[in-house]
């Protein structure tokens, strides 16, 4: 008996110390829920975190209207300004972030740490011409970036960054892929100044700084924008896997709210531009550069992606990105093991009862167009504001034959691939031989396998046919001889095929 007594009272004491101990909590929760309750916060049920950056693209989740929106459903919403991708994705697998905007390839890129801790909800934007590889004087296509002691600048982790890593995989750049290190930078302002003062020879930039440097610097031309290559940078909505699946009434409610509010917006462009301007803090004229930059995906778009009607798949969408960070190394295998859908969910965007208004930012040119034939002039004209080299392989020809390799077919297969970036550009095929004594047969012969090539395109890749133009040039362009190289090896390497892309303006 006098056990239990002391039993209890050792209870009572360590109650008393418990309730003594746990005062100041209380106090503070008793303030809390008096706030709560005495103000319009009463009716908050939900608080979500929405991790980002001050990327214009993001501006409706920054915006008033989807604050007050979300604030109707009870839910209150904060965004935080978080520059660093793989500092989001790490607070999205803590918990400390509901939601992140990021793009594609950050997504792909920091989330494997994390086991990718989210799944991609809907669309944000599609860089349009928001992003620009900008060259000095001398240099006029990509394939002049090949060129020895080449300098750039760019944002380090960025956007412009992935763009030039498209670059390098989609034009087989590949001295750049060891040299991408030395080029980053802190800020666009600095890569901007390095292009200025003559320390780097082209310079990936964003909006203003593009229009910028097109303007200020002398002989500086752009050698490829995000209008011209499509479907690189994509933004996203991320939510946090545990969101989906305890909380799928607060993920359906972001994602009405925030088609809602790009429809509100897209009603009153004027509104949205002094938005715009307010939040980035840039003159008007700077901001609505900008904005012009940004093609906002609205519900139908984003639909028309997840069906695949008129714009690419968001599935194929995520494998071509994935295929380009293989290509450039920062990725050794795809981590998603070819299934894409691991990272998607459209649930909530079939369910989505947003009006299916279109918005009012910048219309993109369809990523499959009708190409026009044309006649000879037109062609030469195209090939002085060639792009690139897409393609440039020796092709093992049957001596006097035209008839292309199996191997090589494949090759020309894989390279159509990359033509979903570049709906604008047509195709210009060049097919050179070893020189021989008669340069008119060389020329015949070279041609009869150009235009092999060309009908391979057109026959297996399924490429419009007016799309693609082949040209023979005969064995006047012959390679220079490596050091100690053998006459049979050198006209084996003259026997080759190039094929180039030209934006078709």
């Amino acid at each position: 008996m006098k056990k239990v007594f002391v039993a209890a009272c050792i209870l009572l004491l360590l109650g008393m110390i418990g309730w003594k101990v746990s005062e100041p909590w209380r106090e503070a929760k008793k303030e809390e829920n008096q706030l709560l309750n005495t103000s319009d916060a009463k009716g908050i049920e939900h608080r979500i975190t929405i991790c980002g950056d001050e990327w214009l693209g993001y501006l409706i989740f920054r915006s008033p209207r989807f604050r007050s929106e979300m604030e109707k459903r009870a839910i209150a919403v904060n965004f935080k300004n978080e520059p660093d991708f793989q500092a989001r994705f790490e607070m999205l697998d803590s918990g400390d972030c509901d939601l992140v905007c990021a793009t594609i390839d950050s997504f792909l890129l920091n989330g494997e740490s994390t086991n990718y801790p989210g799944v991609i909800v809907f669309g944000i934007d599609e860089s349009y011409g928001g992003d620009a590889v900008i060259a000095t004087e001398g240099i006029a296509t990509l394939d002049d970036l090949r060129a020895e002691n080449i300098k750039g600048a760019f944002v380090g982790f960025s956007p412009s960054e992935f763009l030039l890593k498209s670059q390098v995989a989609h034009f087989e750049i590949e001295n750049l892929k060891t040299n991408l290190p030395s080029f980053r930078t802190d800020d666009a302002q600095t890569a901007y100044n390095r292009l200025k003062n003559g320390d780097a020879d082209f310079a990936v930039l964003w909006e203003p700084f593009v229009s910028k440097s097109l303007r200020e610097i002398p002989g500086a031309t752009r050698l490829i924008d995000t209008r011209q290559a499509r479907s690189v940078i994509y933004d996203v909505s991320i939510a946090s896997r545990s969101l989906v699946s305890e909380k799928p009434a607060v993920v359906q409610a972001i994602t009405d709210v925030y088609f809602d509010t790009l429809n509100y917006y897209s009603s009153d462009p004027e509104e949205f531009r002094k938005l715009a301007k307010k939040d980035s803090g840039e003159s008007e004229s700077n901001a609505d550069t900008m904005l012009s930059g940004i093609r906002f995906l609205d519900l139908k778009g984003n639909r028309d992606m997840i069906n695949g009607q008129g714009e690419l798949r968001l599935t194929d969408a995520v494998a071509n990105i994935t295929r380009i960070l293989v290509d450039v190394g920062d990725l050794s295998t795809d981590p998603l093991e070819g299934n894409p859908r691991l990272i998607v969910n459209s649930g909530f965007l079939q369910k989505s009862s947003s009006s299916m208004a279109s918005n009012a930012s910048t219309q993109a040119e369809p990523l499959q167009r009708f190409f026009a034939p044309l006649d000879e002039t037109a062609w030469d004209a195209l090939w002085e504001k060639r792009t690139g080299t897409l393609l440039e392989k020796p092709i093992t020809f049957g001596v006097g034959q035209a008839t292309i390799p199996e191997e090589f077919q494949q090759e020309l297969l894989e390279a159509t691939q990359k033509l979903v970036h570049y709906p604008g550009h047509r195709i210009i095929v060049q097919a050179h031989v070893s020189p021989g004594s008669n340069k008119e047969a060389d020329l015949a012969l070279s041609q009869e396998r150009a235009n092999a090539i060309r009908d391979c395109l057109i026959q297996k890749g399924k490429i419009s046919e007016h799309r693609v133009h082949a040209v023979g040039r005969g064995g006047e362009e012959p390679l220079a001889k490596e050091s100690g190289e053998g006459l049979r090896s050198w006209k084996r390497r003259c026997r080759r095929a190039r094929i180039y892309l030209a934006e078709d303006t």
